[in-house]
């Protein structure tokens, strides 16, 4: 007689920040790279932020803007993209 044992394993997958996003609210360093970041398209809303909490006291920078390239700082604790518009990372 062989003794069998079941094993139950959680894998959790974590996919790398991306280098192209859209609208969203995305996490510095787990969700979204700092740096810098550009888009071609008009009328687009951005917003640095120091936590997640959504007030207005959250807001480090923003504005409607386009064409545009903004700075993400590591010390931001997100970013938050509207309008449509397609953000890449360009350094």
């Amino acid at each position: 007689m062989i003794a069998t044992k079941t094993v139950q394993v959680r894998v959790t997958f974590t996919p790398p920040p991306v280098a192209e996003t859209s609208d969203g609210q995305y996490v510095v360093s787990g969700e979204i790279k700092a740096g810098l970041w550009h888009t071609d398209d008009g009328d687009c809303y951005y917003a640095r932020l120091s936590d997640l909490e959504g007030g207005v006291n959250s807001i480090i920078a923003n504005g409607n803007t386009g064409p545009a390239t903004i700075q993400i700082n590591p010390s931001d604790r997100a970013v938050e993209f509207s309008g449509g518009c397609t953000w890449r990372k360009i350094g």
